[in-house]
């Protein structure tokens, strides 16, 4: 592909994102006057509240009163971010082994300095300070000890802070440790979400690196890093140390089909149940697993098995844990389950799937929400990948990339349907992003490809996709457009926007 065929592609890209910004902005203010004018109600998104104002957003316009040092500061850090990246870290000669820790680094600088935009460190910690009556912090004086607080978590959760009622005990019990063997109070709590909140990276480097070539799974990194809502809330949302898990989940139990699938898959299993004791959004592993080995029967017969012996290792291994977990301290994850469900419908009384129109509505609004805070330019990105994906998979021919796309699709659309959640998702499915930005960097990279060395060259072929500029080349005007787009969303979304967390 020639740099003008690049450019080409770079100011369609722009102009598709843009044609879906717009698309979106009709479809809010088609729900904004159905919640004015027909009473309808979507969660805790609903009329007389302030958050429905950028519904299907659970957040609202802020605009802050002055910008401090945080907005220049974040400028300039992102164009350094672009330097490094596009100087060093496309190009596997100049930076090998090194690149995740950067990568790792580079995040937890632009998370903090997005969250200080528009109110200074003190914005790192707020969340911390001002939500002690409904989110996990608030419950931390609850725990005694470890066993105790498990053992009876299903007695205490109807008297616990908002969210403690519909979660795990993981978050609290997360955020007691910090407490206890590290640092109290509220800067301890929040500088340990965005430490841990950066061991994502490798996972999605990793998982990556499974269906791409090395460039590729740099790209698909960055993207991960850039995306709105990574950078949004991992800093200042429990959210972030939530999707730890889950990601590793994704990345062990689809590395296990290539390669040690016992071991990796009891790896993976372990890794999901840590991820259950946080969120139930963990059903989400499940439900992609059985995707994933539903999608490897039809397209790749020939790692079914090993695919079918880490899902059980997996299954083994959680059931393992929480039946040591159960003898240990008596902890009942069915009984927990039950309870949140019946605290949720309590809460969400009238904004649930309680009519066919409601449950139109979330169906729809639940995957806007989500792909709008990933990211407008990864949505389209995401979307024109898809399409393609599905159409080799019609003739047998898709790649690993393909498989671990589609495997993502066919869960999100269960998802959808039945439908297990109710807005707030573009906070919630944070986990979901790796997926979505691996399939991004992949359109880019077939968009953007060149000639190759043929040691890249192989690899790539070997992987299914096409082939990226040399080690030499810098990445071209679509993946600048793509880097920019979704830079500039994530620190316009924070200026603009009081996204509660």
């Amino acid at each position: 592909m020639t740099d003008s065929a690049s450019r080409w592609f770079a100011q369609r890209l722009l102009r598709r994102t843009l044609a879906l910004a717009g698309a979106l902005v009709g479809y809010h203010f088609l729900l904004a006057w159905l919640m004015r004018h027909a009473g309808l109600v979507l969660g805790v998104v609903r009329p007389g509240t302030k958050v429905y104002r950028l519904v299907p957003l659970y957040c609202e316009i802020d605009l802050p009163g002055r910008l401090n040092f945080g907005l220049p500061a974040v400028v300039v850090v992102l164009a350094g971010f672009w330097r490094w990246f596009a100087s060093a870290a496309w190009n596997p000669r100049r930076l090998r082994r090194g690149f995740v820790p950067a990568a790792m680094a580079w995040y937890v600088g632009l998370a903090c300095l997005v969250a200080m935009i528009d109110g200074g460190p003190s914005r790192l910690w707020r969340p911390y300070k001002n939500l002690h009556n409904t989110d996990y912090i608030g419950a931390v004086d609850r725990v005694e000890s470890v066993r105790g607080y498990l053992r009876d978590f299903t007695a205490l959760q109807p008297t616990l802070p908002l969210h403690c009622r519909t979660h795990p005990p993981g978050g609290t019990l997360f955020l007691w440790a910090i407490d206890r063997h590290v640092w109290p109070g509220d800067r301890a709590a929040a500088l340990a979400t965005i430490l841990v909140a950066a061991l994502a990276v490798p996972a999605v480097h990793g998982l990556a690196r499974e269906v791409c070539s090395r460039r590729t799974a740099r790209l698909a990194t960055v993207l991960f890093i850039l995306a709105p809502n990574v950078l949004l809330f991992t800093a200042t949302s429990m959210e972030a140390v939530f999707m730890v898990p889950m990601v590793w989940t994704f990345y062990l139990l689809f590395r296990a089909r290539r390669r040690r699938p016992v071991v990796l898959g009891v790896a993976g299993g372990i890794a999901a149940s840590v991820a259950a004791l946080m969120t139930f959004s963990a059903a989400w592993l499940a439900i992609w697993a059985v995707v994933l080995a539903v999608i490897t029967a039809v397209f790749d017969r020939r790692r079914l098995r090993a695919t079918l012996v880490a899902l059980a290792s997996a299954a083994a291994a959680s059931l393992v844990f929480y039946g040591l977990l159960w003898g240990w301290s008596g902890y009942n994850l069915v009984s927990v389950l039950t309870t949140a469900v019946g605290q949720h419908a309590r809460i969400m009384e009238g904004g649930n799937q309680a009519t066919f129109g409601q449950y139109v509505h979330l169906t729809v609004a639940n995957p806007v929400a989500f792909f709008t805070g990933t990211g407008l330019v990864l949505a389209v990105l995401w979307a024109a990948r898809t399409w393609k994906d599905a159409r080799s998979g019609l003739f047998f021919l898709a790649t690993r990339g393909g498989l671990l796309n589609l495997s993502f699709l066919g869960a999100l659309a269960i998802v959808v349907v039945a439908p297990l959640y109710t807005l707030e998702v573009e906070r919630i499915w944070i986990f979901l992003v790796p997926l979505v930005a691996i399939a991004a960097a992949r359109e880019l990279q077939e968009c953007e490809g060149r000639a190759s060395r043929s040691s890249d060259l192989g690899n790539s072929q070997n992987m299914g996709e096409t082939p990226v500029a040399s080690d030499e080349a810098r990445p071209g005007p679509a993946i600048r457009m793509a880097f920019v787009l979704l830079a500039g969303q994530s620190v316009l979304m924070e200026v603009v926007l009081n996204t509660l967390w």
